[in-house]
């Protein structure tokens, strides 16, 4: 039997009430990472305040690679041919083995702090000691008052006890690797908000080379909206 697609589309919508959603992506929790997150919601409540929580640095770290991201059903080109559109960049050119750099970002109610851009090599405890925290320190300074809350994320870098140890020395209220949850992107703005808000603001057009990734990256940190940030911290 054949039936059209908008018969199809008729008894979907209409006749049943459906709609179509998108698959989504997120980490898998377990049962033990869903205990551990009652315990941690429970201390949170005991512990921290909604006015706390503007006090509060929060440190991530992603991988940006040269070939961007391209949102097939958002990014339209309109012309009158294939052809006419393909000559007006409808064509977003990949590489295989794309290279990128790593962007390492803390973040307050306040705004964000300057980046580190880490081009070669990959991050471990004695370069996050010598190249990062100490930026972090320095920012917070001018930022946020003495009495604040330190929150890493729960890469290996930040777990190694060196690290631990340093944050213990120079941040008064920091948050340890015992107190952070795995798999839990939704308890960090930058993870839930800012990434995607600095990728947007990024001309990913521009970007041909490791040069000018940097470039772009360092001239959409300059574009991301203070209401994203300050709405995302209190959310």
């Amino acid at each position: 039997m054949k039936t059209s697609r908008g018969t199809i589309r008729r008894i979907i919508k209409g006749d049943l009430g459906y709609e179509s959603y998108k698959v989504r992506v997120a980490p898998k929790v377990t049962d033990q990472h869903k205990a551990k997150r009652r315990s941690f919601g429970t201390w949170i409540s005991k512990n921290i305040t909604k006015s706390m929580t503007k006090k509060k640095l929060f440190a991530d770290e992603k991988y940006f690679r040269i070939n961007g991201i391209v949102k097939k059903q958002n990014d339209r080109i309109y012309a009158a041919t294939r052809d006419e559109a393909d000559d007006k960049g409808s064509i977003h050119h990949t590489m295989q083995f794309s290279s990128g750099v790593m962007v390492e970002l803390r973040m307050c109610y306040e705004g964000v702090t300057r980046s580190v851009i880490i081009e070669e090599g990959a991050i471990n405890s004695e370069r996050y000691i010598n190249e990062i925290l100490p930026v972090a320190l320095e920012d917070r300074e001018k930022m946020l008052d003495s009495d604040f809350i330190f929150q890493q994320d729960n890469a290996p870098a930040d777990r190694d006890k060196l690290t631990q140890h340093w944050c213990k020395e120079y941040f008064p209220h920091f948050w340890t690797k015992d107190r952070w949850l795995a798999n839990s992107p939704d308890l960090n703005p930058l993870d839930y908000s800012i990434w995607g808000e600095l990728h947007q603001q990024i001309d990913w057009r521009r970007v041909t080379s490791r040069q000018t990734l940097i470039d772009e990256i360092k001239q959409g940190m300059k574009k991301i909206r203070t209401e994203i940030v300050r709405r995302s911290v209190c959310s």
